[in-house]
Formats: structure tokens, C-alpha cells, sequence
């Protein structure tokens, strides 16, 4: 298993895209069915893991939208995830997924 950490954010903004390869793959054929994740806010903000399936689709929620340090499992995984801050005051919010 590795970690895979989205970009600390420090204000109103979105993390970089990760792109876990393999992951869809595993999770369509029933080799895994979630992924863990850890969400860390250091402030006052709202952030809230997206995915998209490419760049021609929108972005959608696939973690809990939350307001303070939270941890549970992405029962979707998009071949395009990242993370998102709003009502973001100070300090940093960081994120990551446990991949297979």
C-alpha cells in the first residue's frame, strides 16, 4: 500500500490532480471495494475530495464534505481526483488516499 498525499492547501483553492493508476481497474473488477482517506484542517474551512472521470467532465463530490479532521473510505474512485477547500480563513488543510 502507498500514500497518496493531495498538495497542503493554504487557502480557497484546489489541490493538484492525482491520477491513481490502476486503482479504477482494481476497484471495477472487485479487487478492492474502497480507499481510505484522511482529511486534516488546521483552520476553519470546508474540503471535500472531487474526482471527474477526464478533463471533459465535471468535477463531483466523491468524499464527505467536512469542516474539521475526518477519516473514512472512497467507495468511488475516479481516474481524476483532488482536493477542495472553501470558507477557508488560515492555516493549512491536507489530505491523502491509502492506495493498494
Amino acid at each position: 500500500m502507498r500514500l497518496e498525499t493531495f498538495d497542503t492547501l493554504g487557502s480557497i483553492t484546489t489541490s493538484g490532480i492525482i491520477i491513481p493508476a490502476g486503482v479504477v481497474e482494481a476497484l471495477e473488477r472487485g479487487i478492492i471495494a474502497s480507499i481510505p482517506y484522511a482529511i486534516v484542517i488546521a483552520t476553519t474551512a470546508t474540503a471535500q475530495i472531487e474526482g471527474r472521470i477526464s478533463a471533459a467532465y465535471p468535477w463531483v463530490i466523491i468524499g464527505a464534505s467536512v469542516t474539521a479532521d475526518a477519516a473514512g473510505v472512497l467507495t468511488v474512485c475516479l481516474p481524476e481526483m483532488r482536493l477542495n477547500c472553501t470558507a477557508w480563513t488560515s492555516g493549512n488543510v491536507d489530505a491523502g488516499i491509502l492506495l493498494p
